[in-house]
């Protein structure tokens, strides 16, 4: 693998794929709040009551700073599948994110109970009415204000998607090893980038497509943090906890120690 020269998020990689809209899920919710916390160093916290009593399929985190600034860190790591709405209230925001599933609506506020950080609310949808209505009409109810916060309307089914790199989770084909002769293809630049991103390094121009002993060191420094046996082999356990949403990013030691030749 190549090492970054250019800082990148790879909030893109872990939210979107190219695959047509359909009908998101609690697991498409998970995802994208853990991408959050990992990428914007955010924090889990369990939604306000009136939020959870309007959409029950939502995930909050909160972040640092507040509102608007929080916006604009959004804004630069997530491809958004629409334009940002101010409501009445003051301070909230709302908007749309695009997810393998499907699109979830995303909210912003004031945290309840830190008014200088913001709390993000991103809500699987619902037939009755609108999650983002619901949860942007709840959010309301925390604040002096009670005037309902408007949101930006979901956006139609035709709207060309935003071309992305890959999927949050794509389909494990083979078992990757170190072997000769080297094995090689998209499923390893997808392993690369994948194990790039995790390792707290910025992508640059992304993995080569060569499974490599750089690249077995890395898969080794991801399972030792992530509770597996460091085999530096891809098997079906170790492709599904790297793409899932609860896995641990790390520190690619080994690999590092390999490229200076210290071993």
């Amino acid at each position: 693998m190549q090492r970054a020269a250019v800082f990148a998020f790879g909030l893109t990689l872990a939210l979107y794929s190219g695959t047509a809209l359909a009908v998101s899920t609690l697991q498409d919710a998970d995802r994208a709040a853990n991408a959050v916390v990992s990428y914007l160093n955010g924090l889990n916290v369990i939604c306000p009551f009136a939020v959870r009593d309007a959409s029950p399929l939502s995930r909050c985190v909160e972040l640092t700073p507040g509102v608007q600034g929080s916006r604009l860190r959004l804004s630069a790591a997530v491809n958004l599948y629409g334009a940002w709405s101010a409501g009445e209230s003051p301070g909230s925001l709302s908007n749309w994110i695009l997810t393998p599933g499907g699109f979830l609506s995303l909210t912003l506020a004031p945290a309840p109970t830190h008014p200088a950080n913001s709390l993000v609310v991103i809500s699987v949808p619902v037939a009755r009415p609108s999650a983002a209505g619901a949860v942007a009409a709840s959010l309301a109810t925390l604040k002096p204000a009670t005037s309902p916060v408007p949101v930006a309307a979901p956006p139609p089914a035709s709207r060309p998607e935003s071309a992305s790199p890959g999927s949050s989770a794509p389909v494990f084909r083979r078992t990757l090893r170190l072997g000769s002769p080297r094995m090689n293809g998209e499923d390893v630049r997808t392993l690369q980038n994948r194990l790039i991103d995790m390792s707290k390094k910025a992508r640059g121009t992304g993995g080569d497509g060569w499974y490599g002993p750089v690249t077995e060191a890395t898969v080794m420094d991801f399972q030792n943090a992530n509770g597996l046996r460091p085999t530096g082999t891809v098997d079906q356990r170790t492709w599904t906890a790297l793409f899932s949403g609860s896995a641990r990013r790390f520190g690619a030691k080994l690999a590092e120690a390999m490229v200076r030749g210290r071993r």
